[in-house]
């Protein structure tokens, strides 16, 4: 018997080299291990050859890196990848039969209400699984860190050690509890939509590896939060 049953790769650059993803998946075939894993990927680096191998590999599921729903915010951080590549890459995600968990972030410097709100609703129109939203967050050595520590709004010396959230700390900003209540309203639409109930149910009722967790989080009794719960599905 195996030692683990599931792996994780918490590699943000997973996808990067696609070659060496497929040589991987090859490999996993041709020694016959039988393993179910998951990934994060970059959504310009998702070919749906590639995808295809990580499905017939045991595969179960990508966390792609959407970030943002605005050209703007998605230049601010550097990310390099347009609105399009991320429908693309959901798309053949799903054409092969894996599982997608989009993540995004909201609350950069400067972006407005509208902006955020754009965002949450661009995850209801993709095609994912489920989606994590998350609150931009900086620490130490990150260029976000620099950029508002020159301008006077991080004191390095006391905080260095911390992770800080930027609406925290970038005035004029959109408050964090006002952030926390849109994403909170956010999962709520995304997660109370008939079609997705329906597709979850049928999904899980078909799945033994769906009905396993979903039975091991009731025994548990770790249904408290929403979001954890589809993190542990997927």
């Amino acid at each position: 018997m195996p030692l683990y049953d599931q792996v994780v790769f918490v590699d943000d650059n997973f996808t990067l080299n696609q070659k060496r993803v497929i040589k991987i998946c090859k490999l996993m075939k041709e020694r016959k291990i039988k393993i179910d894993w998951f990934c994060e990927g970059r959504v310009d680096q998702s070919s749906f050859e590639m995808l295809k191998h990580m499905k017939k590999s045991g595969c179960k599921a990508v966390y792609l890196g959407i970030e943002s729903a605005n050209e703007r915010i998605l230049k601010y951080y550097n990310k390099k990848i347009s609105l399009s590549q991320s429908k693309k890459a959901v798309r053949n995600a799903k054409k092969v039969g894996l599982n997608v968990i989009g993540t995004f972030i909201v609350g950069a410097p400067t972006e407005s209400e509208n902006e955020i709100k754009k965002t949450l609703s661009f995850a209801q129109k993709l095609d994912v699984d489920f989606p994590q939203f998350n609150i931009l967050g900086v620490t130490s050595g990150m260029p976000i860190w620099n950029e508002l520590r020159d301008k006077g709004y991080i004191n390095e010396s006391q905080s260095w050690e911390k992770h800080l959230l930027v609406p925290n700390i970038f005035p004029g900003h959109v408050p964090t509890g006002k952030i926390k209540q849109m994403i909170k309203e956010g999962y709520k639409q995304f997660l109370f939509r008939k079609n997705f109930i329906l597709e979850q149910v049928y999904k899980t009722l078909t799945n033994s590896f769906r009905i396993k967790v979903v039975m091991r989080n009731i025994h548990n009794k770790n249904l408290k939060n929403v979001s954890k719960m589809y993190d542990s599905i997927y």
